[in-house]
């Protein structure tokens, strides 16, 4: 397992437990500027996270006709609720459009990068503003991602694949996350009960699974199916990921376990 706390991955971790994803972001940066883009060239690396920074202040202000514009959607009619599918699907189309090749194993760490990113910022956007149907867009979108964009059957492009997956199904967690919060927030204590309980059922699974992959990693790492470089970044953003879980999971059964059912009784 690689250490989140060496020198260059410690922010990371800082960061996201202070629920802020921008020392991944950087991250993110290095990755894209230390790989050739679809035409061969180094990638406008600053333009591309300036155009997912303004997606994120669209999710932010929940005020999204300026990016449409940009994506080519119609603006949103007054009254009416934004197309958070059609806005997701296009911003990420796009970003992914600055990624070298899927088919190579540099577009598959890209790509698996990009997607432990995106669960970042969906816990992070949960902070300031919750919109479902974003959310949802998202883990849809990392879905898509995981089930076509990975077009060789390398070691490296299946664990990318792998990591996208997993990152899809947190994204699911999240959205599980939302429905006990709602359940707070009407006082439902049965409800907050039985909804903490399915999350933190989910949040078990996917921990196991996290640790699964990265059994396979090492495993790979270790015979020489998978370069050492590439098995060590994405065994650090698994790390990243289960020390998030670590943090979370414990939340969850206790308000399932000790604090719904008094709370119910009384």
């Amino acid at each position: 397992m690689q250490t989140l706390d060496s020198d260059e991955w410690a922010p990371v971790r800082r960061d996201l437990r202070r629920r802020d994803s921008t020392a991944l972001r950087l991250m993110m940066g290095r990755e894209l500027r230390r790989m050739p883009g679809p035409g061969g060239s180094p990638e406008a690396v600053s333009g591309l996270l300036r155009f997912w920074a303004r997606f994120s202040q669209a999710v932010y202000d929940e005020q999204a006709d300026a990016l449409c514009a940009e994506l080519g959607l119609p603006a949103t009619e007054p009254g009416a609720a934004i197309d958070w599918a059609a806005v997701v699907e296009r911003t990420v189309e796009m970003v992914l459009a600055g990624f070298p090749p899927a088919d190579t194993d540099e577009g598959a760490r890209c790509r698996a990068t990009f997607a432990v990113f995106v669960y970042a910022e969906t816990v992070v956007f949960w902070e300031f503003a919750v919109v479902e149907a974003e959310m949802a867009a998202l883990r849809q979108a990392l879905e898509r991602l995981a089930a076509t964009d990975f077009l060789h059957g390398s070691t490296g492009s299946r664990r990318c694949r792998d990591v996208v997956r997993l990152c899809a199904e947190l994204v699911g967690c999240l959205e599980q996350q939302l429905t006990v919060e709602a359940a707070m927030t009407a006082c439902a204590v049965e409800a907050v009960r039985s909804r903490a309980e399915v999350t933190a059922g989910l949040l078990d699974k996917a921990r196991s699974e996290a640790a699964a992959l990265d059994g396979r990693l090492e495993s790979d790492q270790v015979s020489g199916a998978l370069h050492a470089g590439l098995a060590g970044h994405l065994r650090a953003l698994i790390a990243l990921v289960m020390d998030g879980l670590d943090g979370t999971r414990p939340y969850f059964g206790l308000l399932a376990h000790d604090i719904a059912r008094p709370a119910a009784a009384f």
